[in-house]
């Protein structure tokens, strides 16, 4: 959705000299993480509960290994938001971490379905089969 926001922008705004810059960080070491933690605690409790218990499970363990994986800081993420504002035109998107490179290209390369494909495969999302409990 900010994807799609900023690229309208970007449109929208260029006849009025204005630059629109998506900065796509991937996962860098920061507070975020347990201030989005504390905020979420009661919908990830509730999660346990409900149908969507399998993904809610599947996304903390692919979290779990991002988060573990990540070698980058904030000041990785400043370096790419200062050269952002510092290139002339800018470009529209700004890629910080690996992760977020390595998207970005299979974004590019695969089709909708193949890269739907690999997340699911990720986090763990199998499809309900005919006859399953809902």
């Amino acid at each position: 959705a900010l994807e799609a926001a900023s690229d309208s922008m970007r449109l929208e705004t260029y006849s009025f000299g204005i630059h629109v810059v998506l900065i796509e960080p991937g996962y860098i070491h920061s507070s975020m993480s347990q201030n989005a933690a504390e905020l979420s605690s009661a919908y990830v409790n509730a999660a346990g509960a409900s149908a969507y218990r399998k993904i809610y499970e599947g996304f903390q363990k692919s979290w779990e290994k991002t988060v573990q994986a990540s070698k980058y800081q904030p000041e990785d993420c400043a370096r790419v938001i200062l050269r952002a504002i510092e290139d002339r035109p800018p470009k529209a998107r700004y890629l910080v971490t690996r992760d977020a490179k390595i998207a970005a290209r299979l974004r590019r390369w695969l089709s909708d379905r193949a890269f739907d494909r690999i997340t699911r495969k990720r986090i763990g999302i199998e499809e309900l089969r005919e006859g399953s409990a809902r």
